[in-house]
């Protein structure tokens, strides 16, 4: 993986014609080459601003995001979840790095943000990582997916008993298992009791995990 850091917004620009004017990195796979840019000078947060637990939506954060889809495609053939692709990537994108280890776990305050005052989507709808009428999420929908898939993620890595069913869920979408349908029979619940469950979750102190082992309330 070659990654790109970009001195000025034109540079970025150039790097990806048409780029839109919120975007502050991108990851793309091809034949050709495997890339990603980032953009230091267009992220809109910086981390001195930020609590300490909290991390900030900067280009280190965008770029471990891009890093992780790259890590998941170059490492496994599995087909995952859409939301599991981005709370993965979300979910590894606020690591941090000390003489104590790796911190992971941590929110970004953009995230924690649409948890606490965006419309939740439906449970279909996320588990798609589409709109009703089956189409792409877009806009403020797709801000709450990006919130809900970390949520779940961080959710599975706490919960042992809920990702129990993650490979046999996986393993149902790879035989073309429908999202919906193969979701209570993996992991033995419905899809609208996790939902419950994750409303609830999110309620609760986030934990954050230092590597290796330790749990940390916040």
């Amino acid at each position: 993986l070659t990654v790109y850091v970009t001195d000025t917004t034109r540079d970025f620009e150039r790097s990806r014609p048409g780029v839109e004017k919120t975007t502050a990195g991108f990851y793309n796979s091809s034949i050709e080459h495997i890339h990603a840019v980032t953009a230091p000078d267009r992220a809109i947060e910086r981390q001195s601003s930020m609590p300490r637990h909290v991390r900030a939506m900067d280009a280190r954060t965008i770029l471990f995001h891009e890093y992780a889809h790259h890590f998941l495609r170059a490492n496994s053939r599995r087909i995952y979840p859409r939301w599991y692709n981005e709370g993965f990537a979300e979910f590894v994108s606020t690591a941090t790095f000390s003489d104590e280890g790796i911190h992971v776990g941590m929110f970004t305050a953009n995230r924690a943000i649409w948890l606490n005052t965006g419309d939740w989507l439906r449970i279909d709808s996320f588990l798609k990582g589409e709109d009703q009428k089956g189409e792409a999420l877009e806009d403020e929908d797709r801000a709450m997916f990006y919130a809900q898939a970390w949520l779940a993620t961080h959710y599975m890595f706490n919960r042992p008993e809920r990702a129990a069913g993650f490979d046999p869920y996986c393993a149902a979408l790879q035989d073309g298992g429908d999202p919906i349908g193969a979701f209570e029979p993996a992991f033995a619940v419905s899809p609208q009791d996790f939902d419950k469950e994750l409303r609830e979750y999110k309620r609760k102190s986030i934990q954050i995990y230092l590597m290796p082992e330790e749990k940390v309330d916040y």
